[in-house]
């Protein structure tokens, strides 16, 4: 080989060099995505905390979130646009301006302004954390995070109601307190007794779901009188979905005094008896989250014991 055609080779590898050097970066910038932002795992506040991100609008196909704990039946995830107005079908991603992910204990919001997103964890009315994995579709890539919600305010338990007629009704008896009392006076004396003196109306209502235990509220109960069970005037019980709960009764009177005489020189015992009334009936009722206001419709049944009457006997010895 020449000098001349070992010159002119040597050339052609340098030019190769210089051309690939300049071209493939090029070609590798048309290949491969830019890269989309690096978003951190984050734990928010149940009860309003808040959190910002930066994505990238350009190449982003879609947005889904996902919650194990509830599963696809029991979350729901909804686009709105710059008007409020719901998205549906195809959505395009530089219309949405708000994303809304609910379960009925959970409730986020993602406030979506040019490329940054203010996340808002509104609600999480469980006694536990909940965590949501957030999937960016950038098409040839997927990244991901995860946001842990701590434990904010329970639900709230409103517009209670209850069926028509009583699944089942009872009465009962049951020792209540035993006084005793001596009179060694020439004049009679009394002994004034509480009959109801640690008599208890309580009330327990159970949902045919689990998700709804722990949802608290001030409720009216049914009471009884003259042999049925009535609505109440006004609520007048903080109660908890899936716990008894001890309340005040309307129709009767827990601090009525009895008196019995003590005759003189001789020693009274009373005995009390308490007649309770039982009720087993269907309800449904609201369960509210407390900040976002996203409601669902429960039902169950509810159990009602109430003190409706006593009985005394007294026993007289002489001294």
């Amino acid at each position: 080989m020449s000098e001349i055609q070992s010159g002119m080779r040597y050339n052609l590898h340098l030019l190769i060099l210089l051309i690939c050097s300049i071209v493939l970066p090029g070609c590798n910038d048309d290949i491969f995505i830019t890269p989309e932002p690096v978003i951190d795992d984050m734990e928010l506040d149940g009860n309003g905390g808040k959190a910002k991100f930066e994505i990238r609008k350009k190449d982003l196909h879609g947005i889904d979130i996902e919650c194990p704990y509830f599963g696809d039946y029991y979350s729901n995830v909804q686009f709105y646009g710059k008007d409020g107005e719901e998205l549906r079908g195809q959505i395009d991603v530089y219309e949405v301006s708000k994303v809304s992910f609910t379960t009925p204990f959970c409730a986020v919001d993602f406030l979506v302004e040019g490329n940054e997103v203010t996340v808002v964890a509104l609600d999480n009315a469980l006694s536990h954390n909940v965590g949501l994995t957030v999937w960016l579709n950038y098409g040839v890539t997927v990244s991901s995070f995860q946001i842990i919600i701590t434990p904010g305010l329970p639900l709230k338990v409103d517009n209670m109601g209850y069926g028509i007629e009583p699944m089942k009704v009872s009465t009962d008896k049951q020792a209540g307190v035993r006084t005793t009392m001596s009179n060694n006076s020439s004049v009679t004396q009394h002994l004034n007794i509480v009959p109801f003196e640690n008599a208890e109306a309580t009330v327990k209502y159970e949902s045919s779901d689990n998700w709804e235990t722990g949802a608290t509220g001030y409720v009216p109960v049914l009471y009884y009188s003259n042999g049925e069970w009535l609505w109440p005037y006004e609520p007048n019980a903080n109660i908890e979905i899936g716990a008894q709960t001890q309340y005040t009764p309307y129709g009767i009177d827990l601090n009525q005094v009895v008196s019995v005489d003590v005759p003189p020189f001789s020693k009274v015992t009373v005995d009390v008896n308490v007649v309770y009334a039982t009720c087993l009936t269907s309800f449904s009722c609201d369960v509210i989250m407390p900040n976002s206001g996203d409601y669902n419709i429960i039902w169950g049944t509810c159990q009602i014991r109430q003190p409706i009457d006593y009985e005394i006997t007294a026993v007289c010895e002489e001294l």
